[in-house]
């Protein structure tokens, strides 16, 4: 089987049959939970409640279908009896906000969010639109990398701020998706040419901190990107921002950036984000695409490495 980071390129319209059974599942048996962010709620993947299926054909398990236009590998949000989801229009030029209503999977609002007259470079399995926004109380952030990050009203379909302020060299397109925390809009920048974390207040879209990434940085730009997307975790006391980097593990204080601390593994984005945690103080037990790791934080004073129990054997994905 072919490896690689992206899946497959399909056809210029959004893979319709994926979105339709997400949202089969969805609509007929997970009414209890919304699906607010990149991996659910608590952003490790997992559903609480509900009765999903197990299979699904035309005739089963299928609610409704609806195309949409444009090319996104981002995952629908679910929310107030509405699916949004992003898409890259026209080539990637026009980079839209798709709202479907949730039970009958009528188009709602259909946004220009971004016009980008000239395209950076990206790989051919990749879209401009491939980060999952952030659906949270009647109002939809959503981010393309470099390309922008904005926010707009979900009920009206406005958009209400924009930012292009963070540039960065992806090369491959934009693949880390935002979360949320408190006032705050947190995204990941790990290009060939900068690597940072940044937040954004998120009701007016200003900037709130940048925290650079730590640490020599590779002399091969390629083995400086990064695709992750953070998590929050509740450790000592106190929350932590967990964000997977090119060659690294840091936590930092999700209210300034500051770097708490950090573990590091071969790079080349070999982690591409946590996938599980499970806290039992003071050891760490983090869950990563390829690469499981058990660390022992350091709990206080100034960021330092911290100690790797151990590591697992790489896993291949795709």
């Amino acid at each position: 089987m072919r490896k690689g980071l992206f899946p497959p390129p399909r056809f210029g319209w959004r893979p319709i049959s994926a979105l339709a059974l997400t949202l089969a599942f969805a609509a007929a048996h997970a009414r209890a939970a919304d699906w607010p962010q990149f991996r659910g709620p608590d952003g490790q993947g997992r559903a609480m409640d509900g009765d999903p299926p197990l299979r699904w054909d035309e005739g089963q398990n299928i609610a409704w279908k609806a195309a949409v236009r444009g090319q996104g590998w981002s995952s629908p949000v679910i929310g107030g009896g509405q699916v949004w989801l992003t898409t890259a229009d026209e080539g990637g030029h026009s980079l839209r906000a798709v709202c479907l209503d949730l039970a009958s999977g009528e188009l709602l609002h259909d946004v220009e969010v971004f016009r980008i007259a000239e395209l950076p470079g990206k790989n051919e399995k990749n879209s401009y639109a491939s980060p999952t926004p952030v659906l949270e109380q009647g109002k939809l952030y959503v981010h393309y990398g470099s390309l922008g990050t904005a926010c707009l009203d979900a009920q009206r379909g406005e958009v209400l701020w924009r930012n292009q302020e963070i540039q960065v060299d992806h090369k491959e397109g934009p693949g880390s998706s935002p979360i949320l925390h408190g006032e705050l809009l947190i995204v990941h920048f790990d290009g060939m040419d900068q690597q940072l974390v940044a937040a954004f207040h998120k009701r007016t879209g200003r900037i709130a901190w940048r925290a650079p990434r730590s640490g020599a940085r590779n002399p091969n730009p390629d083995f400086r990107k990064a695709y992750s997307t953070p998590l929050i975790v509740a450790h000592h006391g106190r929350e932590e921002l967990l964000s997977v980097g090119a060659d690294r593990v840091s936590a930092y204080d999700p209210a300034t950036g500051r770097e708490l601390w950090y573990v590091t593994f071969e790079g080349f984005s070999k982690c591409i984000l946590v996938l599980h945690v499970c806290l039992q103080p003071p050891v760490v037990r983090l869950l990563l695409v390829r690469l499981p790791v058990r660390v022992t934080p350091t709990p206080k004073g100034p960021p330092s490495p911290c100690l790797r129990s151990w590591l697992g054997r790489p896993h291949t994905v795709g």
